[in-house]
């Protein structure tokens, strides 16, 4: 028998800082919806309850998840290029519902190396390997002007990222979440950072506006906007 033990406080403690979103009618899209089935995101706007909603499992993948982009960030801040974070944007197509969603990352602008390596010391709590990742950042693109560029975080499963990584392709969903960043920034690039949560492998896939996406983000919102003023159930 275990003389003590902190595995129940711990899984517990993981959930107990998530906040359940209300269920309420509203007249917006969030741009995590973007590309999901219109009568889900339908019944979502009219404020009905899903019928399967996340499972305490799904909600630990997520919070898994976090912890992961807040690895990432701190990187991004410690290699000198993080601009803005979690940043909540709106863009509305006329006649239509408004989209509105929070970013991961704006990152962009030129890394002052000796500035970056010094500050990084700083962080000897992190991982032996995130540092030598982070080191590497900054040495390998330390005196470049870099572009502005809005970088969307996944975490996935390593058999979910050897299909990103070998297609070359990102999630449909995850493109038009990504878009509508851009548009709302009025940027040209943007990337989703896939990162196995079995390995630590990243890969990153870019999305540009203008592009095919551009049109498609536009008749997903121009249809799902049909619905809801006509109150007319995909």
């Amino acid at each position: 028998m275990l003389t003590w033990s902190f595995y129940q406080l711990w899984n517990e403690g993981i959930l107990e800082t998530r906040k359940e979103r209300k269920t309420e009618p509203r007249a917006k899209l969030w741009a995590s919806e973007l590309g999901k089935s219109y009568i889900d995101v339908f019944l979502a706007l009219k404020g009905e309850k899903p019928s399967n909603d996340f499972t305490e499992t799904a909600l630990r993948k997520f919070e898994a998840g976090n912890i992961w982009e807040k690895i990432l960030e701190v990187v991004l801040v410690k290699s000198g290029v993080l601009l803005e974070s979690q940043e909540w944007l709106e863009y509305k197509i006329d006649g239509c519902l408004p989209v509105t969603g929070r970013l991961d990352f704006l990152a962009g602008g030129k890394i002052d190396k000796d500035k970056a390596l010094a500050t990084l010391q700083e962080f000897s709590w992190l991982p032996e390997n995130i540092l030598s990742a982070s080191k590497k950042i900054i040495e390998g693109l330390a005196e470049k002007e870099l572009k502005q560029i809005v970088l969307e975080v996944k975490s996935v499963s390593s058999l979910m990222f050897d299909k990103y990584e070998q297609t070359g392709q990102a999630n449909p969903n995850h493109r038009l979440q990504l878009m509508h960043y851009l548009l709302a920034k009025n940027l040209d690039e943007g990337h989703i950072c896939y990162i196995s949560k079995d390995d630590a492998r990243l890969i990153e896939v870019g999305v540009f506006n203008p592009s095919p996406v551009k049109q498609t983000y536009e008749e997903y919102v121009k249809t799902i906007s049909d619905y809801f003023f006509k109150n007319q159930t995909p």
